[in-house]
């Protein structure tokens, strides 16, 4: 059975939800100058994964970084924005959307490490940074770390996770943008 993607008037390509990780995630492809924008979000729309693909377009970055063959194509025509069901902790309104949702894919120049969201009411800012996201940056970019800080991380990755996620809610709340839960 192909695997469903909707294609929206933008160039935007979201899947239908699949099983990874143990749960069910959907992945967002996204067509910018820098390449095709791959987004895996989880059941709360909580980022899990991003990184970017080579590909000529986002239908072949899906196919290729999922590894399936097969594909059904639905236009869709104007996209939803990916709005989590947080709670703002600056209105207490429910509904963030993503800040990148706010440009169309071919505007998207820079994509900050750590995905932001927007209160819908109010516009505060809020971070998702989910412990397998951080994972993820970690082992990425390794060549970040000295050789002291990659024995920790290698030691016990929860814990230095941990530790990191500790440090970035320090750095973001000196910024007054809150953690999205």
């Amino acid at each position: 059975m192909p695997l469903v993607l909707y294609r929206s008037s933008d160039g935007r390509v979201a899947t239908e939800e699949y099983m990874k990780y143990g749960k069910k995630v959907f992945c967002l492809a996204e067509k910018t100058p820098s390449g095709v924008l791959l987004t895996e979000f989880d059941h709360s729309k909580q980022v899990i994964s991003q990184e970017y693909s080579k590909a000529e377009d986002a239908v072949e970055a899906i196919k290729t970084y999922l590894k399936v063959s097969q594909v059904e194509v639905r236009n869709v025509g104007t996209y939803g924005m990916i709005e989590a069901k947080s709670e703002c902790t600056g209105c207490g309104a429910v509904g963030l959307v993503r800040e990148l949702d706010a440009a169309s894919p071919a505007r998207i120049e820079k994509v900050p490490v750590i995905p932001i969201f927007l209160c819908k009411k109010c516009g505060r800012k809020h971070y998702s940074l989910t412990d397998m996201y951080l994972k993820s940056l970690v082992k990425g970019n390794r060549n970040l770390f000295d050789d002291k800080e990659l024995g920790e991380i290698d030691a016990d990755v929860d814990a230095s996770v941990a530790s990191m996620q500790e440090y970035i809610l320090r750095i973001f709340a000196s910024k007054k943008i809150s953690r999205m839960k």
